[in-house]
């Protein structure tokens, strides 16, 4: 069961990297996908490999949270805009 977990958390979080820049979804953002990543190291058993590649997973995470920055300021900006 981790291993599908994994498997599809590197496939989404790769997938959302390989799109131009980094796609932000409303509500899956680095927060959403650090808890996924979270609640398969509290609700499983690891064994070394599975553990590299969550800690792989953190990486990711770190570099979407880099491509996705810009993206976040420029929607907050464009809300804080769209209320004045």
């Amino acid at each position: 069961m981790a291993e599908t977990q994994l498997d599809h958390l590197q496939q989404v979080l790769g997938g959302f990297l390989a799109a131009q820049g980094a796609v932000v979804i409303q509500g899956l953002d680095k927060d959403y996908w650090a808890a996924r990543v979270s609640a398969i190291a509290a609700d499983f058993h690891l064994l070394p490999f599975q553990q590299l590649r969550l800690a792989r997973l953190e990486q990711l995470l770190n570099v979407y949270e880099a491509h996705t920055a810009p993206s976040l300021a420029e929607a907050h900006d464009a809300q804080a805009r769209a209320a004045a």
